[in-house]
C-alpha cells in the first residue's frame, strides 16, 4: 500500500508554494493523511485503516 501512497501524492499537482517567514522561504513538513478503503469477500461493508 506504500506504492500506492506515493503514486497518490505524486498524482497531486505539484504546485508546491514553500512555507515561509516574511519573505524568506523556509524548510517545513507536511503530514497528507491517505485512506485506504479495502472491499473484503468477508465482510458487506469497506474495511477502512
Amino acid at each position: 500500500m506504500v506504492k500506492e501512497a506515493v503514486d497518490a501524492i505524486k498524482a497531486t499537482s505539484g504546485k508546491w508554494d514553500p512555507a515561509r517567514i516574511g519573505n524568506t522561504p523556509v524548510a517545513h513538513w507536511l503530514m497528507m493523511p491517505v485512506e485506504f478503503k479495502l472491499k473484503s469477500p468477508m465482510f458487506r461493508q469497506p474495511l477502512l485503516f
